[in-house]
């Protein structure tokens, strides 16, 4: 749950300021991966627990992404390979 937290967190923070500020993607990924080595240090988790939680967090957003899209009347974004993609 921690690291899913932190991932869907970081993947929303890419997408919504990194067009405008390169920096963003960068940080909030390493704070992600942070939070998901501090759970494999403190022998809370097993590694593949922890990318688990990572994939999860990052598909669900992209998820949402690709199934709201057209709901806020936001236009496609060129950054985003998979901004066009209409499940």
């Amino acid at each position: 749950g921690h690291t899913a937290n932190a991932f869907a967190g970081a993947t929303m923070l890419a997408i919504e300021y990194g067009e405008n500020h390169q920096w963003v993607p960068y940080v909030s990924y390493a704070f992600a991966s942070g939070i998901g080595v501090m759970r494999m240090a403190n022998n809370k988790h097993y590694i593949s627990d922890v990318l688990f939680g990572a994939g999860l967090g990052i598909l669900s957003v992209k998820a949402a992404y690709w199934t709201h899209q057209y709901r806020w009347n936001r236009q496609k974004s060129e950054s985003d390979p998979f901004a066009g993609i209409i499940y």
